[in-house]
């Protein structure tokens, strides 16, 4: 019950912070420990001199090899002598029993402990920010071990020292990964905001989006948690405490709301192709599908359907008007639907080439099985609630002489007010490469790159898409549009298709981390912000769309979060994990 602990604080002029630090350390019940200071190369504040003021009252060892704080405590942890491990920042201080407590509890079997976390600091929003913490005290999706086996710290390599975004989060997540038992103590860390600006606030979170991809490589689950700062479910949780503070928690939202447009777009500004070599490799050899014998110049349109006769009523005499006629038309109906879809298909047979199968299960899956039985030199998917302009199939055949697929514009139509706020929304989309997808293709790639990976649901058109551009072909697109029938649009329907999609996030998200991060952020895209003038100009409208993809957004977090879907590579085969 006497074994040393080596405390690690990485520093960068922090000597106002250590005057508070060093002292809550002196102060320990528990004695037995060393502390090493590694400090930062850039360091030129009267940091060693302070220390030498301590060294006569606790055991110090100093470094200088602190170039970031993952990698300040992993080389700092390359000098410790101590059992355990607690690694902490300069800007905190302990309670007079935390060493005593985690020796207690560590006593009891546990690898590593979580301690409490208690912040305060000064002005309006050091209070906001502290009452934001709060609210995670006793959350393991939030909170991170902290106290930590020196020999399982080994073990699973440390902190990731690339890792800048929750470097202490992504050892946590290690640490469960690899069985270690975590437990936590009661007795607190306190950690002092200090006198807390909007604006440093902000920058900190701009800096932390430009390193996201790292983070989300490692942990997409945890990423997708953590990927929208507002509508956490440690808010909700807690609602009795929004509602008593009514001043501190409108500050709290402002402040969420802007760090996450602040960490989007550092994100959006820096991400590289997250991708390896050795993934792209994997892509290459991905199966192809069989290719059947294709007639030249042959248009294959695949549509998807369930109950969806009153769609195809709309969406048949637009292909049956197209100014190209070479071109057949697979409808793949569910095995479920119920309606007259059958009978409506057999009076448009007179008058266009068309087969009705009855294997759709999903759209991504009904797509592909189609896709197995075209004959067409190209690929054409739809959804029955859309409908074409006369001329998309010309220009499609005249477009892709030169490239390998191509996106084709979608326009929103619809009845009543919502309709018409959905309608803005995707309009802003028009142009913008993260949104749309290629959705015509030469049949021979759509093939090689494996077709719909048959597992998605959410964003299974975005996925072929990504994959198709990764593996180096060409994307186009034309001028002429697709019409999409958002019907008669409301704000619950449009919720439950979103839990429903979020229950499924967690494929998309191991198939493109990359990707799933800007599109997770439903709230704050850039394309709403590059199209502001369209949003000063219809201020009503534009409120009405940040209601709406606020209530998605918590949708589909909640389907998330009620998901028993697994994320696990090897559970999950998938896309590129194939």
């Amino acid at each position: 019950m006497n074994n040393l602990i080596s405390i690690i604080i990485p520093t960068m002029n922090a000597s106002g912070h250590l005057k508070n630090l060093l002292p809550s350390l002196i102060e320990q019940t528990y004695t037995n420990f060393e502390v090493i200071i590694n400090d930062d190369k850039t360091t030129n504040d009267d940091t060693r001199n302070l220390l030498r003021r301590f060294e006569k009252k606790i055991k110090i060892k100093y470094i200088h090899e602190n170039t970031s704080m993952a990698q300040g405590r992993k080389s700092g942890a390359r000098y410790a002598k101590g059992k355990y491990l607690l690694h902490i920042d300069a800007d905190m201080s302990l309670s007079q029993k935390v060493l005593e407590s985690c020796i207690v509890e560590m006593e009891k079997g546990y690898d590593a402990l979580i301690i409490p976390e208690i912040s305060y600091g000064e002005g309006f929003w050091a209070k906001v920010k502290s009452f934001e913490r709060s609210m995670y005290v006793g959350d393991e999706t939030i909170e991170s071990a902290r106290f930590i086996r020196t020999d399982v710290y080994n073990e699973i390599g440390g902190h990731n020292e690339k890792m800048v975004l929750s470097e202490d989060k992504d050892l946590d997540l290690k640490i469960r990964k690899a069985g270690f038992k975590v437990g936590r103590i009661e007795e607190p860390i306190y950690h002092n905001e200090g006198h807390l600006s909007l604006t440093r606030d902000l920058q900190k979170k701009f800096f932390y989006g430009k390193t996201a991809h790292l983070f989300i490589a490692e942990n997409p689950k945890q990423a997708l948690n953590q990927a929208n700062l507002i509508f956490r479910a440690a808010y909700f949780r807690h609602w009795k405490k929004l509602v008593s503070n009514p001043a501190l928690s409108l500050g709290m939202f402002l402040m969420k709301t802007l760090e996450t447009f602040a960490a989007s777009w550092g994100l959006i500004n820096t991400i590289p192709v997250i991708f390896t070599d050795k993934t792209l490799e994997n892509l290459k050899n991905f199966e192809p599908m069989k290719i059947s014998k294709t007639e030249k110049g042959l248009i294959s349109i695949i549509i998807p359907t369930l109950n969806a006769c009153e769609h195809l009523k709309n969406l048949l005499p637009s292909l049956k008007n197209q100014t190209y006629e070479n071109f057949e038309v697979i409808v793949n109906d569910d095995i479920k639907t119920k309606d007259n879809t059958k009978q409506l298909l057999e009076q448009f047979a007179k008058e266009i080439k068309l087969k009705h199968l009855h294997k759709n299960i999903s759209m991504a899956q009904g797509r592909k099985s189609a896709s197995v039985l075209a004959k067409g030199e190209y690929l054409l998917h739809l959804d029955a609630d859309m409908k074409l302009s006369p001329r998309v199939l010309a220009q499609c055949i005249d477009k892709i002489k030169n490239f390998d697929a191509l996106v084709i514009p979608e326009i929103s139509y619809g009845k009543g007010w919502w309709a018409s706020a959905k309608i803005f929304e995707r309009s802003m989309y028009v142009g913008d490469d993260t949104i749309e997808s290629a959705r015509f293709f030469k049949a021979s790639v759509y093939r090689s790159v494996g077709g719909h990976n048959e597992k998605m649901v959410l964003s299974e058109d975005k996925d072929l898409d990504l994959r198709v551009r990764k593996l180096g072909y060409n994307v186009g697109r034309i001028s002429e549009s697709i019409y999409h029938n958002e019907g008669n649009f409301s704000i619950f329907n449009s919720m439950k298709k979103k839990f429903f999609y979020g229950r499924t996030a967690s494929i998309l998200m191991l198939a493109n981390p990359a990707f799933a991060l800007k599109y997770g952020n439903i709230v704050f895209r850039p394309a709403f912000f590059r199209n502001w003038r369209q949003l000063v100009s219809h201020p009503i409208l534009a409120c009405s769309v940040f209601l709406l993809k606020s209530l998605e957004t918590i949708a589909g977090i909640l389907g998330m979060l009620t998901s028993k879907v697994p994320f696990l590579k090897e559970d999950i085969k998938v896309g590129i994990w194939k």
